[in-house]
């Protein structure tokens, strides 16, 4: 009430002693310094009509010149308050739009106190972006969460105009925004607001892409609502996007290096780095190998190679030049090689391999994951560990591997252990050295003291793809309860079971000796042979 009071007193004085030919004379008196925009454009504005000491009414023209001026930002402060000697507070806050950077703008920050027209006569005037600038083209202006977390949402016009976008109104990805419409949105973080945009508005045009993030490991961070999980504005920013060049080193190294730093930092060491510093524009660099939209977890993840084989594409030839069996040259006995170990085993520096044994299901040949031990067992995944290891002494021995064994075929699925060797630690994946470095010796896998299988885990994935690592003992690669788990991965001479070392050398020899006898029999049985048939 006192609001109201208070401005139709300001009105009634103004109405009473403001002259409009003085305030035409005091407008050009201002007008003889003030240049910034001409008298004309002044008096075609809102306030046009009235007399610069209705808002500045403490200056005295008779001093201006040589009185001390105010420190701007006390100024500033002071602004809306004199704003609000016409306009009711109340009314302003009343919008969503003004109440929510109240505390970030001041009135004049968006609209010029001296050259604004009507809202009305504004909307009709400007074009939709022309209009959503007159607030959005302020620097300071953020949009700020229930969380407390705040981002920018000013917009560059220049920089938007030559976009990917730069031709769409704002309401084309704004979904309900327009003009006249400044929906009240109410999002508990940043990852809330840029999930919900995201798939209201990528996915009017960029559908394909949309389907394939949501099954990748960054759209599977996004359903956990983890606040690291990247979204689509994280690497295209929506207002300043580009088209998408295959060596944007800004887009498909920079964007990636934000939160994988540790992994950037060994693969510029890498060969394939140093290619691309040297100007090689087809060496890799993230998306090359991790697919933009695509992003699997590659994590001890089975037949990794196949994404080194999209670039090399005579691998599996250029590797049995050097890489067979005595006098045997076979491409086949090189790509066995590559369906059980990843290059990086011998491509990565410190060359430290692990085994990593993937639970299967025999028979539908499908990964048994985290979900379906606790379908079929009803273990929760925080029950896993304890489950696994039943003695607490950090390892999955041999023993308690045959028990989960015994536990599936009870419930009518034959486990497998698909083994796959790979490093031991996987940012050293991305430090690939050059050929020349690689590991070139059969002996260090295949013997009984081998460091490449004094270390073998056990490995679960949930249904995002994530895996869950167990510790196994060394002894489960070797021992005779485990050899029905283990019926698909065996290495000759290292995993050291006598028996079948034994059985593989019976069966290798017999495969050779039995083709031996037979033509031998042929050749010594030959004249026999004849002489039966001219008798016939």
């Amino acid at each position: 009430m006192l609001v109201k009071l208070r401005i139709i007193s300001f009105l009634i004085l103004l109405f009473l002693f403001v002259n409009p030919v003085e305030a035409k004379k005091e407008i050009k008196d201002c007008f003889k310094c003030h240049t910034d925009f001409e008298e004309r454009e002044y008096a075609l504005s809102v306030h046009g009509q009235f007399s610069c000491l209705v808002c500045h009414k403490d200056l005295k023209v008779e001093t201006h010149i040589k009185e001390r001026r105010p420190e701007k930002s006390a100024w500033r402060r002071s602004l809306n308050e004199t704003c609000q000697m016409c306009h009711d507070s109340k009314t302003i806050f009343a919008k969503a739009e003004h109440r929510k950077v109240s505390d970030q703008l001041l009135c004049t920050d968006c609209h010029n106190p001296h050259l604004s027209k009507s809202m009305r006569t504004e909307k009709k005037a400007k074009s939709e972006r022309a209009y959503c600038l007159i607030c959005h083209g302020n620097k300071g202006l953020k949009m700020r969460f229930q969380n407390g977390e705040e981002i920018s949402i000013y917009v560059d016009e220049k920089r938007f105009l030559k976009s990917a976008h730069g031709k769409n109104p704002c309401s084309f990805c704004h979904l309900g925004f327009s003009k006249d419409r400044h929906p009240k949105g109410q999002y508990e973080s940043k990852m809330d607001f840029v999930h919900k945009l995201s798939f209201s508005a990528c996915a009017r045009c960029h559908v394909d892409e949309c389907k394939r993030f949501e099954r990748c490991v960054h759209g599977a961070l996004a359903r956990k609502k983890e606040k690291s999980a990247p979204l689509c504005s994280d690497c295209h920013n929506p207002h300043y996007v580009t088209k998408i060049k295959k060596d944007d080193m800004e887009l498909h190294l920079t964007s990636c290096i934000r939160c994988h730093k540790d992994v950037y930092d060994a693969y510029k060491e890498s060969v394939h780095y140093k290619a691309w510093e040297k100007g090689k524009k087809d060496a890799p660099l993230c998306t090359g190998c991790h697919k933009p939209h695509d992003v699997l977890v590659t994590s001890f993840n089975l037949r990794n190679n196949e994404v080194c084989f999209e670039c090399h594409k005579e691998i599996e030839k250029a590797h049995t030049d050097w890489f067979y069996n005595p006098p045997f040259k076979s491409q086949s006995f090189v790509k066995f090689h590559f369906e059980l170990i990843t290059c990086n085993v011998c491509h990565a520096k410190n060359k430290e391999g692990a085994v990593y044994l993937h639970p299967h299901d025999k028979k539908s040949r499908d990964p048994i994951t985290i979900e379906d031990m606790k379908n079929l067992l009803g273990i929760d995944k925080e029950k896993l560990g304890p489950y696994l290891d039943k003695n607490r002494d950090g390892y999955v021995e041999s023993r308690e591997l045959w028990e989960i064994f015994d536990d599936l075929l009870r419930r009518g699925v034959t486990l497998t252990l698909i083994g796959w060797m790979d490093v031991r630690d996987p940012i050293l994946s991305h430090f690939t050295e050059p050929k020349e470095k690689a590991l070139r010796s059969c002996e260090v896998c295949h013997r009984a003291d081998s460091p490449f299988f004094r270390d073998a885990f056990l490995l679960f994935r949930d249904e995002y793809g994530w895996p869950f690592v167990f510790k196994a003992h060394k002894d489960v690669l070797s021992t005779k309860s485990t050899l029905s788990p283990l019926s698909e991965f065996y290495v000759f001479g290292s995993t050291r079971l006598a028996i079948v070392d034994f059985l593989l050398i019976v069966s290798v020899f017999g495969a050779l000796l039995v083709p031996a006898i037979h033509i031998t029999l042929r050749i010594l049985t030959r004249k026999w042979r004849k002489r039966g048939l001219l008798h016939e």
